[in-house]
């Protein structure tokens, strides 16, 4: 598994951390990252990202 942590510079809230589950045999994780508006209706931009362990 791959283990993110990350925080919003502009909000109040705690670091969060966030475990992805990999493909054993190809040690690969598929992260989704999204960007969203202010009141989190409308996805602004969004990233698939494919991690693969070395």
């Amino acid at each position: 598994s791959l283990v993110l942590t990350g925080y919003n510079e502009e909000l109040p809230v705690p670091e969060q951390e966030y475990i992805i589950p990999s493909d054993e045999e190809l040690n690969i994780a598929e992260v989704i990252v999204r960007c969203y508006d202010a009141d989190k209706t409308n996805t602004l931009a969004m990233w698939v990202l494919r991690v693969r362990i070395l």
